[in-house]
C-alpha cells in the first residue's frame, strides 16, 4: 500500500497522471498544520480562531492571487480569475472562501472553480468549466496555516 502512495504521488507530482484519477481509497496528501481535519471535498474544520485564520489565508492569497473580494465581517474571500497551463493546455481557477466560526474550531468551504480553454471551431473559443486537476486548495491552506497560532 505505502509503495502505491508512493508511486501515485510521485505520477502526480510528474503531472503523468491527473489528481482525479486516483482512487479515492488512496490516501491524499495530508496537510501541514496537524490542527486541521477534512470534512469533505470542500469543507475544512481548523481548531484556530475564524480570525486568525481568515487572515492568515487572505494573506497568502495576496501573495498569489489578486482578491476580488474580502468581506471581513461574513468572513469570505474571492480571488479574480488566474490562468495555468497543464500539458499544453490552458486553464484558469477563481477561489472562493467562506469561513464559520465555531466554538471551538473555524469551519472553512473553499470553492476551487476551474475551468479549460477549447476551441469550439475557427476563430471560436471558450472557457468551459472542468474538474480540478490542481492540488491548490491543499497548498493555499497548508502554506496559510504554516502562519496560524498554535
Amino acid at each position: 500500500m505505502i509503495f502505491k502512495f508512493i508511486l501515485f504521488t510521485l505520477l502526480q507530482f510528474c503531472q503523468i497522471l491527473p489528481i482525479n484519477s486516483i482512487s479515492s481509497a488512496m490516501p491524499r496528501s495530508p496537510l501541514v498544520n496537524p490542527k486541521v481535519q477534512k470534512v469533505d471535498a470542500q469543507t475544512w474544520r481548523i481548531a484556530s480562531h475564524s480570525g486568525e485564520v481568515f487572515d492568515d489565508i487572505l494573506k497568502t492569497l495576496s501573495q498569489q492571487y489578486i482578491v476580488q473580494q474580502v468581506d471581513k465581517k461574513n468572513l469570505s474571500i474571492v480571488t479574480d480569475w488566474d490562468k495555468f497551463s497543464v500539458r499544453g493546455k490552458m486553464f484558469r481557477n477563481r477561489m472562493s472562501f467562506r469561513l464559520f466560526h465555531r466554538i471551538s474550531f473555524t469551519e472553512v468551504i473553499i470553492k476551487n472553480q476551474v475551468e479549460q480553454l477549447q476551441e469550439l471551431g475557427p476563430n471560436q473559443i471558450t472557457w468551459v468549466p472542468t474538474p480540478d486537476i490542481t492540488t491548490e486548495v491543499q497548498r493555499v491552506l497548508n502554506q496559510s496555516l504554516r502562519g496560524t497560532r498554535q
